[in-house]
């Protein structure tokens, strides 16, 4: 599901009294994150590896189950080096931020909702090189482990269970920070 105006997907979030100060999306074509330094150059070391096996493998007498176990870890080789970047671009596409006066609000889909209280939390902000986008991380988060970032916003963030409640890659730098002093943030 998309729908064009991102205040609209977050409008029945709204509590009673609540104002929508701003709402946006994150950029589905900025595809690379700082988490990525890292993960590509092993993503590429991993596949590399795994579809060695397979070929040693699959030209060896090996039994059947060695050749299946070298085939999962191809596929997640593929996914890490690939995959990831396709369904990172798909959730971006669905995805909707908004801030509030009391919350930060993010839905991707239709019934998904990710909020937190704004009130005394911390907020972390980066900027993109060239200030072209901002990424905003709210809460305790907002200061832990690499930024609170972890594999956040790298497609691989379904092993960063329990991660930050931020908005990732927005482009409307100035409305976004417009409405976090507007927040007292």
């Amino acid at each position: 599901m998309r729908v064009d105006d991102p205040g609209d997907q977050l409008r029945r979030y709204l509590l009673p009294g609540e104002v929508l100060l701003w709402a946006g999306r994150p950029d589905p074509h900025r595809h690379l994150s700082a988490g990525d330094l890292y993960l590509v150059p092993f993503s590429l070391v991993w596949c590399g590896f795994a579809v060695f096996w397979e070929s040693a493998v699959a030209t060896s007498d090996a039994p059947a189950p060695f050749l299946l176990f070298g085939g999962v870890f191809v596929v997640i080789g593929l996914y890490v080096v690939a995959g990831r970047f396709v369904l990172k671009a798909r959730r971006k596409r669905r995805t909707a931020y908004g801030l509030t006066d009391r919350r930060a609000l993010i839905t991707l889909g239709a019934d998904s909702l990710s909020e937190l209280a704004t009130e005394r939390q911390p907020v972390h902000r980066r900027r993109s090189r060239g200030g072209k986008h901002l990424t905003v991380v709210f809460g305790r988060s907002a200061g832990g482990r690499s930024g609170g970032f972890g594999y956040a916003n790298t497609g691989m963030d379904l092993f960063d269970m329990g991660g930050p409640v931020a908005f990732y890659d927005v482009s409307d730098v100035a409305g976004l920070e417009d409405a976090l002093r507007l927040a007292g943030l």
